[in-house]
């Protein structure tokens, strides 16, 4: 029976993924070396799950909020995200998880959000670098979203053109396939009707002798 709260002199823990045994300390199990790894999930996961417990829609401010919009930076419940979030000029806006979205990266010489893609340079900037750096003036440029529409876009077309591509050569091997078939029976049929004549002449050269012998 047990007479205290201290541990046994050889206790010991094994571990549940490799059993290897630990050493209780002699104050007790509370001086073991925590988990922070495991520690810290448990936290991110206990904090994910508060925060969408407690946001509700940005938008209709009523019911709870199961994503958010990147290009208008609130939170969307199911209902406004299916309904009013898919028309018009929001069709071009990216909606994801709530909770999944990784806040914009700021610019590094600004400071300000990189909410702009320039064209010709291929990058994203922020609205400063067109008006104090003199590195992106007079560039083209976009809003994130429209380039990523582009982008799918360009994509699309890409696609359509490796399909129609691939259908052409399939055409084509087909059509070779067909090619080759009406050679191969034009040349059997040659052969053939070279064999005929070479029974032809010697049948002719048969009789011819024979009646020559008689």
């Amino acid at each position: 029976p047990r007479t205290s709260g201290k541990p046994q002199p050889d206790a010991a823990i094994a571990c549940p993924e490799c059993r290897k045994a630990t050493p209780v300390p002699p104050e007790g199990i509370k001086e073991l070396k925590r988990n922070l790894t495991l520690r810290n999930l448990v936290t991110r996961l206990q904090s994910e799950k508060k925060m969408k417990e407690l946001v509700v829609c940005g938008n209709c401010e009523a019911n709870p909020a199961t994503s958010e919009c990147q290009q208008c930076g609130f939170e969307l419940c199911d209902e406004c995200r299916d309904t009013q979030h898919q028309r018009g000029k929001y069709k071009s806006h990216v909606v994801v998880p709530l909770g999944q979205w990784s806040r914009p990266k700021l610019c590094g010489l600004h400071g300000k959000e990189l909410d702009l893609f320039c064209v010709r340079d291929q990058c994203t900037v922020c609205i400063y670098c067109l008006q104090l750096s003199g590195e992106h003036q007079h560039h083209h440029v976009m809003s994130i979203a429209d380039a990523v529409t582009k982008a799918k876009a360009d994509v699309a077309s890409l696609m359509d053109a490796v399909r129609h591509r691939a259908q052409r050569l399939a055409n084509r091997r087909e059509d070779a396939k067909e090619a080759a078939a009406q050679t191969e029976q034009h040349f059997t049929g040659l052969c053939q009707e070279i064999a005929d004549f070479f029974s032809t002449i010697e049948e002719a050269v048969r009789a011819r002798r024979q009646a020559l012998l008689q």
